[in-house]
């Protein structure tokens, strides 16, 4: 079971402390879990103030993002970093993220040139 950080991250560093693998450290914008290091102790989401740790696949009910389709430009970024498989193409040929499977990680956010992903 792997473990990623979600965007609801402080930015505190308790998780790299915590984590007995060393297996997160401070990415670009955020913490990070290298998934080959990952023992899925769940240390790491244990020491979350935010419990901004979630296993890949858990669903997130209380947010998740979604595209707004007037700023969209459809370049397909949202769903090629999405680690959840989240994002797809609809039957209009625009992508769209299903609320059911999105664990709010913000990857999909960060990677969107247009800026056409929010949070709900």
């Amino acid at each position: 079971m792997a473990f990623m950080i979600t965007a609801a991250c402080l930015l505190c560093g308790a998780c790299a402390e915590n984590c007995p693998a060393g297996a997160i450290a401070m990415g670009g914008e955020h913490f990070e879990i290298d998934a080959e290091r990952c023992l899925s102790c769940g240390a790491c989401a244990g020491q979350c103030p935010a419990g901004a740790i979630a296993t890949a696949g858990e669903v997130c009910v209380s947010e998740y993002y979604e595209i707004d389709r007037l700023k969209c430009i459809t370049c397909g970024s949202c769903g090629s970093v999405c680690v959840n498989d989240a994002v797809y193409l609809d039957p209009d040929s625009r992508y769209v993220i299903d609320p059911e499977l999105c664990l709010a990680c913000g990857e999909c956010a960060v990677a969107c040139p247009a800026e056409a992903i929010v949070l709900r």
